[in-house]
C-alpha cells in the first residue's frame, strides 16, 4: 500500500483552521485516497518485504437505498382481471312535490313515470411494463472471495439492487403520472390558482409595484397568503362543485381523500420565512400529504427553483405542455391512482453452464381521470 507522511500538511492546515496563519492554497495531491477499480501491481503490495499482496479486510455491499414513495396512489388491488371500469352516477334533480297538487284543475297523477338516471363510464385498460434482468454464476466468482458467507453476501446485494431497481423504476412510473396530471389540467386552463396574480390582485399591486416570480419565495407576506390560499381550496374541494374537473361532474373531496403534493423549494421557503417548524401544519397532517423535490427533475444542472418547478412534457392526450413555478397540487384520491400492479421475478437454470438468470416482471398502470378533482398551484408572471 502507499504511505505518505502527511505531518507537514496536517500541522499546516491546523495553523490554518484555528487562526495561526492566513489560508493559503494547500497541495492535497494523493493525500486522501479516491479509490481504485482494481489492484495495482506495485502499489498493493505490504510494504515491508515488497512481495505480499494487500489483503481486503472489510468489504461495504453499495446498492441504491429507495422506498416506495407512490403506495398512497394505490386505491385497491386487482387480482383477476385487466381493465378497470369508473361508472358515474350523476346527482339527480328536484322535481315539483307533485302530492300537493291533489285537488287542483290541473292535476296530473305522475304514478307511472319513467326516470332513468344519468350514467357515464369510463375503461382504464393501458398498462405499462418492463423487466430487470440479471445473471448469476456458481462457482466461477469464488475466486474474487475467501469465503461461501462473503460471497453468499455479495449475491444477496445483487438481489438488493434487482429490487430497488424495480422500486425506483415504479417509483418514477408515479412521477409520470403526477406530471402528466399537472400538464394535462394546465393544458385543460382547469383548476389552474396563479398564486402570485391572486397576490397582486388582492393588494391592489400593479406595474412597478407588483411582485414578481423571482422574488416570491424570498416575500414573507405573499407565503402567508399563498399558504392561506391553498388552505381555502381544501375546503373548497369538499364541497359539491362543477368547477375542478373537465368533464364538469358534481364532484367534492374530503380532506381524508385529498392528496396534497408540494414542491420542497416552496415548503423550505416558507419555514425560513414564516419562522415555523413545519409547513402549514394543517396541511401536513392530512392522511396524503407528500413533498416533491421535483416535478420533472433538473437535468444535469444543480437544484434550482426555474428547474425543480418545471415540466417539459407531451401528455397521454397529445397536448404539449411546457411550464415553471408549479409549487402545489392537490387531487383527489381516484384522479391520480393505480389499481394494477403485479411484480414477480422468474428463474431460469442453466445446469450446464452452471448458472442462473433472475428476471424481476413489472406490469402497472399508473392512471389520470380528469373528471376528479383537482388544482394547480402555480407562482408566474403575466404572459402579457
Amino acid at each position: 500500500m502507499n504511505v505518505r507522511q502527511c505531518y507537514a500538511i496536517n500541522n499546516s492546515v491546523c495553523k490554518q483552521l484555528f487562526g495561526k496563519e492566513a489560508v493559503t492554497a494547500t497541495n492535497l495531491t494523493g493525500l486522501v485516497s479516491l479509490g481504485n477499480s482494481v489492484l495495482a501491481t506495485n502499489s498493493t503490495k505490504e510494504r515491508y518485504l515488497g512481495v505480499l499482496s494487500d489483503r481486503i479486510g472489510n468489504t461495504i455491499l453499495r446498492t441504491l437505498p429507495v422506498t416506495s414513495k407512490y403506495s398512497k396512489f394505490m386505491i385497491d388491488k386487482i387480482t383477476f382481471g385487466a381493465a378497470l371500469q369508473k361508472i358515474n352516477i350523476a346527482p339527480f334533480e328536484a322535481k315539483a312535490a307533485n302530492y300537493w297538487k291533489v285537488g287542483d284543475d290541473d292535476f296530473q297523477p305522475q304514478n307511472f313515470d319513467i326516470n332513468k338516471p344519468t350514467v357515464t363510464q369510463k375503461i382504464f385498460s393501458d398498462i405499462n411494463t418492463y423487466e430487470f434482468d440479471v445473471t448469476v454464476p456458481d462457482r466461477i466468482l469464488e475466486e474474487a472471495f475467501t469465503s461461501e458467507a462473503a460471497m453468499q453476501s455479495f449475491f444477496a446485494g445483487i438481489m438488493d439492487a434487482l429490487t430497488a431497481s424495480v422500486v425506483n423504476a415504479v417509483n418514477t412510473s408515479g412521477q409520470i403520472a403526477v406530471i402528466n396530471f399537472i400538464g394535462e389540467k394546465i393544458h385543460a386552463e382547469n383548476g389552474v390558482v396563479n398564486l402570485l396574480s391572486e397576490y397582486n390582485t388582492a393588494y391592489g399591486l400593479s406595474g412597478a409595484s407588483a411582485l414578481t416570480a423571482d422574488k416570491a419565495l424570498t416575500d414573507a407576506a405573499f407565503l402567508k397568503f399563498a399558504n392561506m390560499t391553498i388552505a381555502k381550496f381544501v375546503d373548497y374541494l369538499a364541497e359539491p362543485s362543477y368547477l375542478y374537473n373537465t368533464d364538469s361532474m358534481l364532484r367534492s373531496t374530503s380532506r381524508e381523500n385529498l392528496h396534497v403534493l408540494m414542491l420542497t423549494d416552496y415548503v423550505a421557503a416558507s419555514k425560513a420565512l414564516m419562522q415555523s417548524d413545519t409547513f402549514n401544519k394543517d396541511l401536513v397532517e392530512l392522511p396524503m400529504y407528500d413533498e416533491f423535490t421535483r416535478w420533472q427533475g433538473t437535468g444535469t444542472t444543480a437544484p434550482t427553483f426555474a428547474n425543480t418547478s418545471k415540466i417539459d412534457i407531451t401528455t397521454s392526450s397529445g397536448a404539449s405542455v411546457s411550464a415553471s413555478g408549479i409549487v402545489g397540487v392537490l387531487a383527489d384520491r381516484m384522479a391520480i391512482f393505480t389499481m394494477f400492479d403485479k411484480r414477480k421475478i422468474d428463474t431460469d437454470r442453466n445446469n450446464h453452464d452452471e448458472y442462473t438468470n433472475y428476471c424481476s416482471k413489472v406490469a402497472i398502470r399508473y392512471a389520470n381521470d380528469l373528471g376528479e378533482n383537482g388544482i394547480i398551484f402555480v407562482i408566474q408572471d403575466p404572459t402579457t
